[in-house]
């Protein structure tokens, strides 16, 4: 914690936004990860906030499929553990949730939240799936891949204040900002 530099005696809370050029070997993600994770922690981060994908980027949708996991699975047990360890608030912008029994061939896209002891706080499922098409090469149909949640969050109190967990794509975010400003106008109103 640090004293706010105006003068009035509020203690603010050092938060960390760390990037990441994640790539399809998990364990080397990892690393990285965690390192960012340490160094923000070392610098007084009482939060830290990692990107979408932070844990892979596949090839094809099938290959990030093929790569998901449970909730309850090794790899995000590991981030549970630094959590732990570190005593910090982890937001982990978008874990490969492996998708339910009734539909194998898409996963979850999910913004995890982790609180201080590890334990997950939150989790928002992405709701609004990218649909991008370039002339007559180029098209990438989230949905192919990823099944869209279903609610949105309500913000998680946290040592940085409220926290609304959403996930905007990579392909045109400003545009998914201006259009899908429901979700931050319902997180917001939530509160």
């Amino acid at each position: 914690m640090a004293v706010d530099s105006a003068g009035n005696g509020r203690l603010l809370t050092r938060i960390a936004a760390c990037q990441m050029r994640s790539d399809g070997d998990k364990e080397r993600n990892f690393v990285i990860g965690k390192r960012l994770v340490q160094e923000a922690s070392s610098k007084g981060a009482r939060i830290v906030f990692l990107p979408e994908a932070f844990d892979y980027v596949g090839t094809s949708g099938e290959e990030s499929v093929s790569m998901s996991e449970p909730l309850d699975g090794a790899g995000l047990a590991r981030y549970q553990a630094v959590a732990k360890d570190l005593g910090v608030w982890l937001s982990l912008g978008g874990f490969h949730e492996q998708g339910p029994a009734e539909d194998p061939d898409r996963l979850c896209n999910a913004h995890v939240l982790l609180d201080d002891k590890g334990a997950i706080a939150e989790v928002y499922r992405k709701t609004h799936l990218f649909q991008c098409k370039i002339g007559d090469q180029v098209a990438l149909h989230e949905s192919n891949w990823c099944r869209p949640g279903k609610e949105i969050c309500k913000p998680v109190p946290t040592p940085a204040g409220n926290v609304g967990l959403m996930i905007v794509s990579f392909a045109g975010r400003l545009v998914m900002d201006v259009l899908f400003t429901s979700l931050c106008t319902a997180c917001y109103c939530s509160m």
